[in-house]
């Protein structure tokens, strides 16, 4: 594998694994309308807080999008500002989320629990530390629904989609290899990818080169 040294825009993308649960009925009233005849009627409640996991690999060519190695006070990526602005809004006090977990991704070793301080600097900018350029993104797949108590979770998983791992594999078969990966888990679950841009800056690991 060899790495190409650059600064210029990639892609990175949002997988969020939401979990389909059904949405009871609020309390019944009787209202009367004029002679007295009573309509039955139902008020739907409010959205119920959920449960959130944030999985971020560190680790492929993830750290470029952190700018890992800009100078001090330098302008923070779309990518940090956007992934900096949901661990922000996951952690901080709020009635949407009930509970909350975070979790980081070094080589293929799985997912390591981590914490907001930890994810937030590493994000940032402020504390890089070495990483691994193999990164199973099948793998990341599978690691994140096999967590314990999965199905009480919305996990977003904040990736490149860009396989470099350890293991050999036909690039042809990746995308059927992600599909199985996450198959393990529906009907229960839907899954959502959005696709962002962000300045990129260092080492890009092709994939299998």
């Amino acid at each position: 594998m060899y790495q190409i040294n650059l600064q210029k825009s990639f892609q990175y993308f949002w997988l969020i694994l939401f979990i389909l649960s059904a949405i009871g009925c609020g309390g019944e009233t009787d209202p009367v309308v004029p002679g007295g005849t009573k309509i039955k009627t139902t008020i739907a409640p409010g959205p119920k807080p959920i449960n959130v996991r944030v999985v971020v690999p560190y680790a492929g060519n993830m750290p470029g999008f952190m700018n890992h190695k800009a100078r001090k006070g330098a302008n923070q990526t779309e990518f940090q500002s956007r992934v900096l602005k949901l661990l922000t809004q996951v952690n901080q006090p709020n009635k949407e989320v009930a509970n909350k977990q975070f979790f980081l991704v070094e080589s293929d070793k799985g997912n390591n629990p981590s914490s907001f301080k930890e994810l937030y600097h590493l994000i940032d900018g402020t504390k890089p530390k070495s990483y691994s350029k193999s990164v199973d993104v099948p793998k990341l797949f599978r690691d994140a629904t096999e967590m314990k108590e999965f199905d009480k979770y919305v996990t977003v998983i904040v990736t490149d989609l860009v396989h470099n791992g350890s293991v050999k594999t036909d690039l042809s078969a990746i995308k059927t290899l992600m599909t199985d990966a996450l198959a393990k888990a529906a009907p229960k679950v839907a899954v959502s990818l959005y696709e962002e841009t962000s300045k990129f800056d260092g080492a890009f690991y092709p994939a299998m080169r």
